[in-house]
């Protein structure tokens, strides 16, 4: 009898053993998986001078950038003081920021600048639609150089200058655009919505001045590298637009 009741303890015991070894497949509790690696839509390519800030997704803080930083879309860019920074897309789209700029990068090829200086350009040979926002003022290109500046006060009217190219220029809210093209500048305020103004208020810069600004630009300049369209820049013409 003992036999027999000690026979049916053990057996039960390698029950209850086995059971807590072997697990069912509803049961079992999986890993957690890595989160999908996701490819950054631009690259910070060159700082001079920091600081040098990016605010990323879903983030509270700045951190500081880096050369060779990824970013993706929806991101954040700042530069303090006299820190410039270039950043080019996965598409070949370039630009640069210099004196306390901020600017967002958004789909679509879409460059939210908020306040500060940019340079941006498209390599020659290539036909990448591109759009700067501003307060103020919305520009188009596509095989252009194109120099804005968005100062931080509100009230000063924002620069938009064509190095080489045409560039479209309208007014936010409204559809009629007005065409830059290479060597000519416009300023535009945040109360001006008449285009037809506008456009009598865009300056064609002499040979003279143009070369005299091309000289003097920081964003050409002091970065160690030319930008892909300076040869382009150095033959252009006020007033006429490169050769396809």
């Amino acid at each position: 009898m003992l036999i027999a009741i000690g026979s049916l303890m053990a057996s039960c015991g390698a029950a209850i053993s086995e059971g807590e070894v072997s697990q069912s497949p509803s049961s079992a509790v999986s890993s957690p998986q890595p989160l999908a690696k996701v490819d950054p839509t631009a690259q910070i390519t060159e700082i001079q001078k920091q600081p040098v800030l990016v605010r990323q997704l879903q983030a509270k803080e700045e951190i500081a950038g880096r050369e060779g930083m990824g970013l993706q879309m929806g991101e954040t860019i700042r530069t303090q003081g006299e820190a410039m920074a270039e950043i080019t897309l996965q598409n070949g789209l370039g630009f640069r920021l210099a004196r306390n700029s901020v600017l967002t990068i958004n789909p679509q090829n879409e460059l939210n600048l908020t306040s500060g200086d940019m340079l941006t350009w498209v390599p020659p040979g290539r036909k990448i639609p591109a759009t700067i926002v501003t307060p103020t003022a919305i520009a188009g290109i596509r095989g252009t150089t194109v120099f804005v500046s968005v100062p931080k006060d509100g009230k000063t009217p924002a620069t938009f200058f064509s190095w080489e190219g045409t560039v479209a220029v309208r007014v936010k809210g409204h559809n009629e655009e007005m065409l830059l093209r290479t060597g000519e500048e416009v300023k535009i305020g945040p109360g001006d919505r008449d285009i037809a103004k506008l456009r009598r208020k865009i300056r064609r810069f002499s040979r003279r001045e143009f070369l005299r600004r091309r000289k003097e630009s920081v964003m050409m300049n002091q970065f160690r590298k030319p930008i892909a369209t300076h040869k382009v820049i150095e033959a252009a013409i006020p007033g006429r637009n490169p050769s396809p």
